[in-house]
């Protein structure tokens, strides 16, 4: 059941992205922001691990993940080392990701070629 789950929900997100895509006329930068700021939002208010539980690996997956990533490194660090914490545990505890994104944008225009319209 928790496949059926995770495809759903991840369903849900990638068609709640490509309506506001094609309908509101936004460019995927914009969708992808919003989904983040989404993902820090549920988080807040405790709620993404509610759907990381009932969806598994639907809810880890997509880039509300990285948003909620955010945050819980951001709160976590602030309970014990106050507002400075807060910054720097954002920073510690997602460098990994974000290594992982900058490595691949530099090493991705080599690998792959660019087609001309």
């Amino acid at each position: 059941m928790i496949y059926f789950n995770a495809f759903i929900f991840s369903g849900i997100v990638c068609f709640l992205g490509e309506i506001a895509y094609l309908k509101l006329k936004t460019s995927s930068a914009h969708i992808t922001v919003f989904l983040v700021i989404v993902g820090c939002v549920l988080e807040c208010f405790g709620l993404y691990s509610l759907l990381v539980e009932y969806c598994g690996g639907g809810a880890t997956i997509l880039i509300m993940n990285f948003g909620a990533s955010l945050t819980r490194s951001g709160i976590n660090q602030m309970k014990e080392a106050g507002l400075i914490g807060a910054f720097s545990g954002v920073i510690k505890d997602s460098s990994l990701i974000l290594s992982s994104i900058i490595f691949l944008s530099v090493i991705s225009p080599f690998v792959f070629k660019r087609k001309n319209k």
